[in-house]
């Protein structure tokens, strides 16, 4: 069973938004304190709790409702009797609602105002699973409860499979000695022989073992001692088991059903706030992989697992993860929902499942989207053609006091002039605030709005009018000593001095017999002379190094006074949209 969206009204701060869920997973991504986290707790009240909280009332004196709309397996067909939604029988609509935190939460089917039981509802199994509440104390054998209780599980498995209690374990001559020596010790308090108090082994709690037997990691030492990140990949998979495990018996056989391949397959909606803690980056699409895996009954091992333990082949769950972590999201936009923030302070909610893309487009999307994923988390993105004007204008920034990161701004590297309108379509619909700067080419120049060309052909062309309207002509020596290894000595081509001519200076092109050049003539000297042949050599030699490097150099060595206008503009857009933020979030000075 899978929720397929969701809809609430008057609960905490996510209310009149819906949300749409993808399968196996989605991701619920942006800025805290915009309901993300609220999100997963509504759930968890729908699906396990008699009332609301007074503190799920946004105002305490309006009933919160909340429509959810589920989507039943074949094998699910009759969970909820022979209620169904007249437009699909797979899926059931239901309205929660409740009047006060003291009224129990109603639930109806929405189509047909047909009362749905509240222990219907609360045979679904739905977990949360918060980073913050893992406790790695509890990976121990010898714990009987949280995570712990499935490893001591393990125990009792196998003694009850080989027929052995747990004295089977010891040289029993040897433990007879021990306890007759701490029963002489204990006679001695006169005090407790009328309790008969002794010391005894209790052969029948299998944890007694698990202060034997201990999780180890590769280098043998005790599982706690091992790194946070393997702590917490351990308890992320083994609290689902401990999970199914306190379920009672008759809703561990409600939540079961058998498909047509005659497996035993157990249903469930798993959700994870923040799992990314104490993880690095390939730990953390690791698990998110793991997960998947599990939710689609593809992972053989847990299979296995779930059989021993439970009798069941496989599970077959829905995955919902709070992150803010770029990494831990899959390489597609449809399992993404963005909470974002609007002007009057409301919290907007943009789900990548309902964006309608042409196939080129998502494919061009998917391809870069290692270069995009990183502005759902962000205040603004500025989307330019390639790494080269993303590093040189993250350099321009800083030149101007400018930390975008610090402001949670970013710079996003297309790839390419004609995929730059495609990234800002994307990011405008999943309510991100955008701008963009491309080159002119030969077409106008745009100069105002938030989608602008340079001035100038391209960005070289931009910097070298800049650094000749600036004086700093040196700055353009500098970056040539700095990145050639021949320094001012290294040779311009004069087929490429050709080529570039008839892009950046036709009538140079048509006039001049170009010969192999070089900067090594006293004339390049520090704030040497302005001309055609001289702007043609620093513009094909910045255009032949399009690289990140370079770019890099660009935005470390280009002084503020000689960052090209257009980009100046382009930024400060950029700044306005955290300027908005700011004031929207109450959080002034920037």
């Amino acid at each position: 069973m899978f929720a397929l969206e969701v809809t609430a009204t008057n609960y905490r701060n996510v209310s009149c938004e819906t949300v749409k869920f993808s399968q196996p997973c989605t991701f619920l991504v942006g800025e805290n304190s915009l309901g993300k986290t609220n999100l997963l707790y509504l759930l968890r009240t729908i699906f396990t709790r008699r009332s609301f909280d007074e503190s799920d009332f946004h105002d305490i004196g309006v009933p919160i409702s909340v429509t959810i709309k589920l989507k039943l397996l074949p094998e699910e067909i009759g969970f909820f009797n022979d209620i169904a939604d007249p437009d699909n029988t797979t899926n059931v609509t239901v309205e929660a609602s409740a009047e006060d935190p003291e009224s129990d939460i109603l639930y109806l089917h929405k189509p047909t105002g047909e009362q749905i039981p509240a222990s219907v509802m609360r045979q679904i199994s739905f977990f949360l699973f918060e980073t913050l509440n893992a406790n790695s104390r509890e990976l121990n054998y010898d714990q009987k409860h949280g995570v712990g209780r499935v490893l001591s599980r393990g125990l009792g498995i196998y003694q009850q499979k080989n027929g052995i209690s747990v004295l089977d374990f010891f040289d029993r001559v040897k433990l007879d000695g021990l306890i007759a020596y701490l029963n002489s010790l204990v006679s001695k308090i006169s005090l407790l022989a009328p309790f008969g108090v002794h010391a005894g082994i209790d052969d029948r709690e299998p944890e007694i073992l698990g202060s034997v037997v201990t999780l180890t990691d590769i280098n043998n030492l005790h599982f706690r001692r091992s790194s946070s990140g393997v702590q917490y990949i351990a308890l992320a998979v083994m609290q689902i088991l401990d999970s199914i495990m306190r379920l009672s018996d008759s809703k561990m056989e409600k939540c079961t059903f058998t498909n047509t391949n005659g497996e035993r397959v157990f249903s469930a909606i798993l959700a994870f706030d923040e799992p990314e803690a104490h993880l690095h980056p390939y730990m953390q699409r690791t698990l998110t992989k793991y997960l998947c895996a599990i939710a689609s009954g593809e992972e053989d091992g847990f299979n296995e697992l779930v059989k021993e333990y439970f009798n069941i082949d496989r599970i077959r769950a829905q995955i919902i993860i709070v992150t803010h972590s770029p990494s831990i999201i899959s390489p597609d936009y449809k399992p993404i929902v963005r909470f974002g923030q609007r002007s009057n302070g409301t919290v907007s909610i943009s789900c990548g499942a309902d964006l309608v893309l042409s196939l080129p487009c998502r494919k061009q999307i998917i391809a870069q989207f290692d270069s995009i994923k990183e502005a759902f988390f962000s205040r603004g993105a500025l989307v330019v053609e390639g790494i080269t004007e993303s590093t040189a204008v993250r350099g321009f920034a800083l030149s101007r006091g400018i930390d975008l990161d610090n402001l949670g701004l970013i710079i996003v590297a297309a790839d390419g002039k004609e995929t730059v309108p495609t990234i800002c379509e994307l990011l405008e619909q999943f309510d991100i605030p955008v701008c963009s700067i491309v080159d002119r080419d030969t077409s106008s120049p745009v100069t105002s709005g938030n989608f602008v060309t340079t001035n100038e052909i391209d960005l070289e062309a931009e910097l070298v009018e800049s650094l000749f309207a600036s004086n700093n002509q040196a700055t353009f020596i500098t970056l040539l000593e700095n990145y050639e290894v021949q320094g001012r000595s290294y040779t311009l081509q004069e087929s490429l001095l050709k080529k570039k001519a008839k892009k950046y200076d036709p009538v140079l092109f048509s006039s001049y017999t170009f010969t192999n050049m070089d900067f090594s003539g006293f004339e390049f000297d520090e704030t040497f002379p302005d001309d055609d042949l001289t702007r043609l050599m620093m513009y094909t030699w910045l255009s032949s190094k399009k690289v990140a490097v370079l770019g890099a150099m660009i935005g470390d060595e280009i002084p503020s006074s000689a960052v090209p206008q257009c980009y100046i503009d382009i930024i400060n857009v950029l700044m306005g949209m955290a300027l908005l933020w700011a004031l929207t979030n109450r959080k002034l000075p920037l």
